[in-house]
């Protein structure tokens, strides 16, 4: 008696983008995080700006990464017509906007830190 193997969706490379999307994203909110309660605690203003900066450029790559994962939840969703890729494309969408609110956010408050 022979067990039919079940099909996986094992894609390596949108398993890969999806993990370094949610990688990212818990990365950011940490390093925003670490500026508010480092901003309550009266930092320096030299490492706030570090943490500032370190959070901006992992926005950026979020945003990055979730523009490359909407582009494989299309390309997938296309070929095979499954569902789950369209829930990870609200998904994108989300992360996008989250990481773009984030880097504007902390580049106003550089802005008005650093002075007019």
């Amino acid at each position: 008696m022979r067990r039919k193997k079940k099909q996986k969706d094992n894609i390596f490379i949108y398993r890969l983008v999806g993990r370094v999307s949610f990688f990212l994203t818990l990365l950011t909110i940490a390093d925003f995080l670490l500026f508010i309660s480092g901003n309550t605690q009266q930092f320096l203003d030299a490492t706030l700006n570090f943490i500032m900066y370190i959070c901006s450029i992992n926005a950026i790559i979020l945003v990055f990464f979730s523009v490359a994962g909407i582009a494989l939840s299309l390309f997938f969703f296309f070929i095979s017509s499954k569902i789950k890729y369209v829930s990870s494309f609200i998904c994108y969408i989300i992360l996008i906007v989250f990481g773009i609110a984030i880097f504007i956010l902390l580049r106003v408050i550089s802005f008005l830190s650093a002075g007019i």
